[in-house]
């Protein structure tokens, strides 16, 4: 019996990462909201404790403004929760997981 709860496909080059920022991006985030989530996926944590500082060494922001924007975008399109100030949850698709097989193919 498979223990397979979600099969991703990239096809030719690519990464998890990009599959997931294109998914974003098909969603209608701006730059500022897939910036955040790289960065929130960089944490290597389902539960983030948002660090601003630590943020803006990352992505390289110049103002908390354009952090929090994308947080906040990222929040009303329900892929983070806002558990308690400061503290962030992702949601299911973006968490490293077992249950999610990721194949590739390559075209060439």
């Amino acid at each position: 019996m498979l223990n397979v709860k979600c099969v991703v496909v990239i096809q030719g080059k690519g990464t998890v990462e990009d599959f997931l920022a294109n998914y974003l991006k098909e969603d209608g985030l701006s730059k500022t909201a897939i910036t955040m989530f790289r960065y929130l996926r960089s944490i290597d944590s389902h539960v983030v404790f948002f660090n601003r500082n630590h943020c803006q060494k990352q992505t390289g922001f110049k103002s908390s403004k354009s952090m929090y924007d994308g947080l906040n975008e990222l929040i009303e399109h329900g892929h983070i929760k806002r558990t308690k100030p400061g503290v962030y949850k992702l949601g299911t698709l973006f968490i490293q997981s077992p249950f999610i097989t990721i194949v590739y193919e390559n075209n060439t």
